[in-house]
C-alpha cells in the first residue's frame, strides 16, 4: 500500500506543491487542449525536445483505425497515426 498521510503532521500547508500542480493542470487545459487530438499534436511538434511538423489528412468517411506506422524509408524517419475521434490519419516527421 502506498501511504498517504505520515506519521509525522506537516504544521504548514504544501503551497508550493500546489503551485506546481496547479500550473500542470493550467498548462496541460490551455497549452495542450486537455488532450484533444490537434491541440495536443501541435503543442508536442512545436514544444518538444525534436521539433516536428504535422498533416492531418481528412478521411471521407468515418473508419476504424487503430495503428501507428513507422517509414524508416525517409530521412528523417515519418510516423502514420491513425486518429478515430477525428476520422483522420496524421503525419509526424521530424524537422532538420
Amino acid at each position: 500500500m502506498i501511504p498517504y498521510r505520515d506519521e509525522n503532521e506537516a504544521q504548514r500547508r504544501a503551497i508550493v506543491t500546489a503551485t506546481i500542480i496547479g500550473l500542470n493542470v493550467f498548462t496541460w487545459l490551455v497549452v495542450q487542449g486537455a488532450g484533444a487530438d490537434f491541440p495536443l499534436a501541435k503543442s508536442v511538434c512545436e514544444i518538444g525536445l525534436i521539433p516536428g511538423q504535422f498533416t492531418e489528412r481528412i478521411l471521407p468517411r468515418s473508419a476504424n483505425i487503430k495503428r501507428v506506422f513507422v517509414d524508416s524509408s525517409t530521412t528523417p524517419v515519418t510516423f502514420w497515426v491513425g486518429s478515430n475521434h477525428g476520422v483522420s490519419i496524421i503525419e509526424l516527421e521530424a524537422l532538420d
